[in-house]
């Protein structure tokens, strides 16, 4: 309940940003498409950040609206998903089964998945403000 009170809150009373770390834990998989549209809908009044590891909300964005965080090294590398570049994938494929088969992660995509094994995260930026990768650093 304090979930949907924080982003059901009136516009004028919304904090700048709202930053979740996976806030689809614990949710019956029918009520993240709930949360999905519960943070779309906040997004028009406020900058949204999401963490997630979350394939079922993943598909409720567009790739333009997801930057995946993964480790290169000692660092922590975000890239803004590009819709040209998927396009030949995104005619037969949703963006979970692309995060499913590695496509989304270019230096992991000949790596065999392990079930269960931590592959990046998917940071979902809903907004309408076009924030960059390297704006988002300034947030961590």
């Amino acid at each position: 309940m304090a979930l949907v009170a924080l982003l059901m809150q009136p516009a004028d009373e919304m904090p700048s940003i709202i930053i979740l770390d996976e806030p689809e834990l614990g949710l019956h998989p029918r009520a993240i498409s709930v949360l999905a549209g519960l943070l779309q809908t906040a997004s028009l009044h406020t900058q949204v950040i999401v963490a997630t590891q979350s394939p079922v909300l993943l598909d409720h964005f567009e790739p333009e609206q997801v930057i995946v965080a993964e480790r290169e090294g000692s660092e922590s590398v975000f890239r803004r998903l590009d819709r040209f570049k998927l396009e030949s994938w995104l005619e037969e494929y949703t963006l979970s089964d692309l995060w499913d088969k590695n496509v989304l992660l270019p230096h992991r995509r000949h790596e065999p998945r392990r079930p269960g094994s931590a592959r990046g995260s998917i940071l979902l930026m809903a907004d309408d403000f076009g924030a960059t990768p390297e704006e988002f650093k300034d947030y961590l």
